[in-house]
């Protein structure tokens, strides 16, 4: 017969019992990993041989910080005290499916939207929308809960990351396990993506990547790969969505599900054992400044900590260097020219040899004289996950770059690439620059910024690579008329030329080059004297048609130089 619930008609005094195992209403969670594609797939399989088989209680403990929506606070009579109590009960449900097998949780704080939250879009949306939004919060693990039943999402494997976060729709109603709720199921579930677990149906289990069971595919949802229905299924399963086989909370995430998840949360940096304190997430962001071809300033964006420890390597993972600063901004020496760079980052309460953020990094080349520009594969392997590459590109000869891209496939519409007009993100995008994803090759972009630099973003997600991009640059000149007109600050005289020209500016000059026609370098130097006025001897210039670039603090502005 099987377990005999008996629940309260919400807003009635009266009860209804019914047996579980006669249910014929189909269940309506269907958890958005499928359609979020970012988790169809994992890093490779999990290797279950390497995890410790011993079962005992995770060390760690996971803290989840919920934030309810306005709707299911409107399904709790609009009561912050009733919707408190709502989550907590289904929390403590969860943190039993939990406890059972041997995994730590702990609800860290609720917050509830008593007025309109801005999560109105897909559940995709809402996820994304939640993670931009909520950026700091008391936890580990942000799970965004709204109602009614929907599509739930979760990024994989997260805790630690940028992207520890979960949403779910789920129903007012629930039961108290063991008896199963699909409430109580969808967000145990979610939870479970985030702490390190696949579907139970993805072809990542038994040491030989395949599937626990078959559930998910023969509903409709196939990873890659069938598996065998079993009686009943578990948490990570969609045994839900077949008659007759549903998930039985009594057998909880199943063994190796279990196992991963205890393995994955004893090796986080960021996690506490208390169920009270952690290291949390202090480093917001990192960024790379006055890159050249062998060095890279750091800046470390974090407002809690006052020391760090960082590990540099390729982006093979060979290591480079390790060290501890005291100061958000360091300096990365001895690199190699048009490299790609990892940069681990931690705090002295992580674990030794345990960081909790990392970026990668490009270093300068000769951009003008045939470097090429590829993406972090080389030339035979793709680009990686959870990548952030803000790269500028600055001419190294003439005045304007133009980027020319040979090759080019991202995974579409979840990697993106972002190129800008100019020396920074703040530069505007150029018009077929915003959002470039796919395999369609783009541009080529020519820049028209007085630095003649070109900005470019890339962002890859949690999951699903490609082949990347190839790439190459050419410099010329600016349409210089146009500058002279606009570009007054700057005045060369005579012009044109013999043996001496005069070069007055409205404000102080850093440096100045001279390029001919073909964008050779010719000169350049720094005044020799501070001030806004100075000559330059051009007598050994053959006659001819150049470039003179002027920098200044704020602007550089390119001129047309005659000489007879």
């Amino acid at each position: 017969m099987g377990n005999i619930v008996v629940g309260k008609v919400k807003n009635s005094d009266d009860f209804v019992s019914y047996s579980e195992s006669k249910l014929t209403g189909k269940n309506p969670f269907i958890c958005g990993v499928d359609e979020f594609k970012t988790q169809d797939k994992l890093n490779g399989s999990p290797d279950l041989k390497s995890i410790n088989k011993n079962v005992a209680m995770s060390q760690n403990c996971v803290r989840v910080y919920y934030e309810i929506c306005f709707a299911a606070y409107q399904n709790n009579n609009s009561d912050i005290t009733t919707v408190t109590n709502w989550l907590t009960a289904i929390h403590n449900n969860i943190a039993t499916l939990y406890y059972n097998d041997d995994i730590k949780t702990a609800l860290s704080e609720i917050f509830v939207w008593i007025t309109q939250d801005p999560y109105t879009g897909t559940p995709n949306e809402n996820l994304n929308n939640f993670r931009n939004t909520r950026l700091t919060f008391n936890g580990d693990l942000a799970h965004l809960i709204n109602s009614p039943s929907t599509t739930s999402v979760a990024y994989l494997n997260s805790l630690c990351t940028e992207y520890r976060y979960a949403y779910s729709g789920v129903s007012q109603t629930y039961s108290n396990v063991p008896v199963y709720s699909w409430t109580v199921g969808a967000m145990a579930h979610e939870m479970g993506h985030g702490l390190g677990s696949p579907h139970t149906h993805a072809c990542a289990w038994n040491g030989n990547n395949t599937a626990i069971d078959g559930c998910g595919a023969q509903a409709g949802y196939n990873e890659g790969c069938s598996g065998v229905i079993p009686s009943s299924g578990t948490i990570m399963s969609y045994c839900h969505l077949i008659p007759g086989v549903g998930i039985n909370f009594s057998y909880g995430f199943g063994p190796q599900p279990a196992q991963l998840i205890r393995n994955t949360i004893d090796t986080k940096a960021c996690l506490g054992t208390d169920c009270t304190t952690s290291c949390g997430m202090p480093i917001t962001d990192i960024s790379f400044v006055n890159i050249t071809q062998n060095s890279a300033g750091v800046v470390i964006n974090d407002i809690i900590s006052s020391s760090w420890k960082y590990k540099l390597t390729t982006i093979d993972g060979t290591l480079v260097s390790v060290g501890n600063t005291n100061s958000p901004n360091f300096n990365l020496a001895n690199l190699q020219a048009g490299t790609y760079y990892r940069l681990y980052l931690g705090t002295s309460c992580s674990l030794a040899d345990a960081y909790l953020m990392s970026r990668i990094f490009l270093t300068d080349a000769d951009w003008c004289n045939s470097a090429p520009l590829k993406d972090s594969g080389g030339d035979f392997g793709n680009y990686g996950n959870n990548e952030i590459l803000i790269k500028t590109f600055y001419p190294t000869s003439g005045s304007s770059l133009t980027l020319m891209f040979t090759d080019f496939a991202l995974e579409k519409d979840y990697d993106y690439m972002y190129i800008y007009n100019g020396p920074s993100t703040s530069s505007p995008l150029f018009s077929n620059g915003n959002e470039v994803t796919g395999n369609a090759i783009p541009g080529p972009y020519t820049s028209t910024h007085s630095t003649g630099a070109i900005t470019i973003k890339f962002v890859s997600d949690t999951d699903v690579t490609d082949a990347g991009w190839k790439a190459n640059f050419s410099c010329s000149f600016l349409a210089i008329e146009e500058g002279d007109v606009k570009d007054r600050k700057v005045n060369i005289y005579p012009n044109p030329a013999k043996n001496t020209i005069t070069v007055s500016s409205v404000e102080s000059v850093k440096s100045y080059t001279i390029y001919d026609e073909s964008g050779r370098l010719i000169k350049g130097n720094v005044p020799s004297h501070k001030g806004n006025k100075f000559d330059v001897d051009i007598s050994s210039f053959p006659a001819g048609n150049y470039i003179m670039t002027v920098r200044m603090k704020n602007q550089t502005i390119n001129k047309k130089l005659i000489i007879q």
